[in-house]
């Protein structure tokens, strides 16, 4: 069969085994088991995987660990990248990973390589035989596997192929085959017996030991290999992996009247593209498909006859198609401000009324991807403004490459989804002059990255430009084969639905991409050529103190700023010294919002530093902080964890919080069935103390070289030896002698700054606070409470190298007594 045709004579009776989920389990995993990094097989899977999306664990020799770790089933797949693995477990591995697979019906998925030189092998436990480094014809899908979901199945997918495959063969119940070839012999070292027919992909039902496998050979590259590997994720995991069977496809063609002769599209070029739609439409191959026009109203009717014959009838054709604004003059958002972007907008949405196009008025999208990310705030108020916007695109989140990365958020309430390209650009017209030429484009519609994009995203947006549909018709080439070839090898129901139905499909199935997550435009070429010139990363901090509370972080902050190059962001009104920015209140809004908190740095020397001491203890902080500022230095304050406690109750008594004033403290901290008001704060007091198991997080993202940990109880007592600590792990030029700063207060109990005239000038009163001791019930309270955290820390400090504070030293002498 040619791959370019469908003759498949099954396609229209076989249906899909089970229904479609809205939404994705993202806490659910793949458990991949490997022996090698730089397997071959293991990147390919790992990209195939995570193009749709689901989380992957990797492990290369960690199996039980894992399994154990792992009691509520967060596994919903096992993967064992070669046979060899799975089969030299030991008999108490395949015990626990029987009992986890049977506890929590999860399946296995198991490939064979070539090199693994196992030619007709017999699996000890069962009667399935291998034939290994064979050449192949006639390979077609079972059409009665219940495996198959995305893949339709026919006859025969090719003819022959030179290429060397691993087979499988087993005549045992237990064993269905999914795919099914014939093994030719062609030299005499081939492995297969002539007249078997053989499994390219084998399913063992779990007759045997109750759990059920599927068997790969290496050929993952393979399109068909391909669907029906996440068929099989799907069908392992008992459909907690599960892809939808409907994908919603919107193809843009930005730049319309903006090409340049000869590439303008001519009158006999738009009768094609509504010939095309409406065939397209006819056929049923996508649903109401519809082609969505981006216009740019200045550049209408410029270039030849022919030309402006084209553009005169593609506005006479303009009801067959939607139109979005693609600004009036085609010009790069981040270089204008607000007031020339609401010109540019205005224009072109009087050229839309003027000529009666039907808008999405809710949907557009900027020239160059320019000011959609990074955010330039003006383009996005502006939008809002003129067209009441709400959902827009762009390849650029967080990065244009890979692909399969790509994801949507939301800002300021406008909806971004992440668009595809389909390797058409503006100078891809013709097919003697496309890169690769004419079989690159076909490797890539036809099973290759192309075909790939539809299958594993759920919403695709396709960039095409003016230019592609004139000249050879490229993009109708590439979208007529590319739809029908779906249609007829997989059960893809394919359908366009206007933008804002778009964005809501995709984050009801992406909700954990709501929120952005900020990244640094100076660390990406293309990132920082579409970001305002008016813009500089020199304003994002070098240092943050992340906390946690009640520790001393503004007594170090203070300090900080004494040194002269050291220069702290601008105070609040609401948060005072802190920024507070990686939280879900303020992050987002935005990286502009958060360098708008710094000054400008003065010399190229300057550390700009911020210190935000709930940052600690929030679960998302470390990898925010982390993905904008990868360098950024981190200082974390310890104390005694019960004192810290102590000092927390004591600070909401202050601020007269209700629990507080209400109930003591040990009442506090020992309350189990208590009312959300008094739960919340003995959270507050007790947890952050749990310092381990927020420390492991920070180190999840920051060598030993970016974070310092400050010993609390010695920053009160002897700050010029910890402040000479701090300055060593900054690595600043010039070192100030603390001791000529700081000066002893005996009224307070604590060191102050000594200001130019030589007087104290100390915290205000709501810091360093005096208070009773704390009574004996909750001394002994907490020490039971946080024994085994203070283990975990001096094991923490042990195992990265970090000098512990006297106050552990201490605890730890404690216990052992």
């Amino acid at each position: 069969m040619n791959l370019y045709q469908c003759s498949n004579p099954i396609s229209d009776n076989f249906l899909p085994k089970y229904e479609s989920r809205k939404t994705i389990e993202v806490k659910k995993k793949v458990l991949i088991f490997t022996d090698k990094v730089t397997n071959l097989l293991l990147k390919r899977l790992v990209y195939l995987i995570g193009s749709v999306k689901f989380n992957v664990k990797i492990s290369h020799n960690k199996l039980l660990p894992l399994l154990e770790d792992h009691q509520k089933g967060s596994f919903a797949l096992i993967v064992f990248t070669k046979l060899d693995i799975y089969l030299h477990l030991d008999k108490h591995a395949k015990e626990r990973l029987k009992e986890y697979c049977l506890n929590y019906k999860v399946g296995l998925l198991i490939f064979v390589q070539n090199e693994e030189n196992i030619p007709i092998t017999k699996l000890s436990e069962y009667p399935l035989f291998f034939a290994t480094n064979n050449h192949i014809s006639n390979y077609r899908v079972n059409a009665s596997s219940p495996v198959l979901r995305i893949t339709k199945p026919g006859y025969h997918v090719f003819n022959n192929t030179s290429s060397k495959w691993t087979l499988f063969h087993s005549k045992d119940p237990s064993f269905e085959p999914i795919s099914v070839t014939n093994c030719e012999n062609r030299k005499a070292k081939d492995t297969c017996e002539d007249g078997l027919v053989y499994a390219a992909v084998m399913r063992d039902k779990g007759l045997h030991d109750g759990i059920e496998k599927i068997y790969f050979n290496d050929k993952i590259t393979f399109w068909v290999h391909k669907l029906i590997i996440l068929d099989a994720i799907s069908y392992l995991s008992r459909s907690s992996l599960l892809l939808p069977l409907e994908r919603y496809i919107l193809v843009d063609i930005d730049d319309i009247f903006l090409a340049n002769s000869p590439l303008k599209m001519k009158k006999q070029d738009v009768k094609e593209l509504v010939n095309f739609q409406n065939r397209i439409r006819k056929e049923n191959v996508v649903e109401n498909f519809t082609f969505n026009l981006g216009f740019s109203g200045k550049y209408y009717r410029q270039g030849n006859i022919n030309e402006m014959e084209g553009d005169e009838f593609l506005l006479a054709s303009r009801h067959n198609f939607t139109w979005f604004d693609h600004t009036w003059s085609h010009v790069q958002p981040h270089k204008l401000n607000f007031s020339s972007l609401v010109r540019e907008m205005l224009v072109n949405k009087k050229f839309a009324k003027i000529h009666d196009l039907p808008l999405y008025t809710n949907y557009s999208v900027a020239p160059h991807h320019s000011g959609v990310y990074p955010v330039h705030d003006d383009l996005y108020e502006a939008w809002r403004q003129v067209w009441g916007l709400d959902v827009t695109s762009t390849e650029e989140y967080p990065n244009l490459y890979p692909a399969k990365n790509r994801k949507g958020f939301i800002y300021k309430g406008i909806k971004v989804l992440p668009r595809q390209t389909c390797n058409l650009f503006t100078h891809t017209n013709f097919f003697d002059t496309f890169p690769g030429g004419r079989t690159k484009l076909d490797n890539s519609i036809f099973g290759g990255d192309l075909f790939m994009t539809v299958i594993t995203n759920i919403v695709t947006i396709f960039m095409t430009h003016l230019s592609n549909y004139g000249s050879d018709r490229l993009a109708l080439y590439t979208f007529t084969n590319l739809f029908n070839f779906i249609k007829c090898w997989t059960n893809l129901k394919m359908m366009t639905v206007e933008p804002s139905k778009l964005a809501d499909v995709y984050f009801n199935f992406y909700p954990n991409e709501i929120l952005p997550l900020w990244t640094n435009p100076c660390n990406n070429k293309r990132h920082l050529e579409i970001w305002s010139g008016q813009k500089t990363c020199k304003r994002l901090p070098h240092l943050i103190v992340v906390g946690p509370q009640k520790t001393g972080t503004t007594a170090l902050y203070t300090f900080l700023n004494l040194h002269p190059q050291i220069k702290s962001n601008f105070q609040s009104n609401k948060t005072f010294e802190e920024v507070q920015f990686f939280t879900d209140k303020n992050y987002v809004n935005g990286i502009d919002w958060y360098m708008n908190h710094f000054p400008f740095p003065p010399s190229e020397s300057t550390i700009l530093f911020e210190k935000s001491a709930n940052y600690f203890t929030e679960a998302k902080a470390p990898l925010q902080i982390h993905t904008l500022l990868p360098d950024t230095k981190i200082i974390c304050i310890l104390i005694n964890p019960s004192q810290r406690a102590y000092s927390w109750y004591q600070h909401a008594q202050s601020h007269k919080d209700e629990a507080a004033l209400k109930h003591s403290f040990y009442d506090v901290i020992t309350a189990t069935n208590s009312s959300s008001d008094v739960h919340n704060l003995r959270n507050k007091c007790l947890l952050p103390g749990l310092y381990t198991s927020h420390l492991n997080k920070w180190k999840t993202h920051f060598n030993n070289s970016q974070l310092l940990i400050v010993d609390g109880e010695n920053l009160v007592e002897d700050p010029i030896s910890e402040m000479e600590k701090v300055q060593n792990f900054l690595k600043l030029q010039d070192k100030l002698d603390y001791s000529k700063l700081l000066k002893y207060n005996t009224k307070k109990g604590f060191f102050c700054p000594v200001t130019n005239g030589g007087k104290l000038k100390c915290l205000g009163s709501g810091k360093g606070r005096k208070y009773s001791p704390m009574d004996d019930k909750s001394k002994d309270f907490l020490k039971h409470f946080y024994k085994n955290s203070i283990e975990d820390l001096n094991d923490f400090l042990t195992n990265h190298g970090y000098s512990k504070p006297g106050w552990l030293i201490k605890e730890i002498n404690d216990m052992n007594a």
